[in-house]
């Protein structure tokens, strides 16, 4: 399990779940907003 603090929308979170694809990585942000687009966007790509 990996956890990405301050995630904002997700940039870093993307590039460590390609580097760790078995690895659960956790996305954590004070701003719910920004969370939101990152959940968005793995939604997308399934």
């Amino acid at each position: 399990m990996i956890c990405d603090l301050g995630s904002g929308p997700g940039y870093f979170t993307e590039k460590i779940a390609k580097m760790r694809p078995k690895a659960k990585v956790i996305a954590i942000d004070p701003d719910s907003r920004a969370v939101d687009v990152l959940r968005r966007k793995v939604e997308a790509r399934g």
